[in-house]
């Protein structure tokens, strides 16, 4: 069964930020991690910036796979439990992404 995928569009190349690709949320929006690295390296990147921005493609990995881990879930007390644990990444992630963009003064 194919399941559909949500998509935003991403603020700063206007296009679509598709459900599954490597994206995150900011005060703006919706912004394609490519795009927002592009734009905080035109600034100069610091030693911490570049630590923020591993801790983050390590919490995206991990919820892109406990997504695809809830699709293939057979039973609804798996797919519960890994959705709980996908939305604590998902906050951690919003967490890392502010402090992000805070140190390196994209917004």
């Amino acid at each position: 069964m194919a399941v559909a995928r949500r998509k935003w569009t991403c603020y700063i190349c206007g296009d679509d930020v598709v459900e599954g690709q490597r994206f995150t949320v900011t005060s703006k929006g919706f912004v394609h991690l490519e795009c927002l690295y592009r734009r905080i390296a035109e600034k100069g990147l610091s030693n911490d910036i570049v630590a923020y921005m591993d801790a983050l493609e390590v919490l995206n990995y991990a919820i892109t796979r406990f997504k695809e881990a809830e699709l293939i879930a057979a039973s609804a007390e798996v797919r519960a439990a890994l959705q709980e644990t996908r939305r604590v990444l998902e906050a951690e992630a919003a967490k890392v992404t502010k402090r992000l963009v805070e140190a390196a003064g994209v917004e």
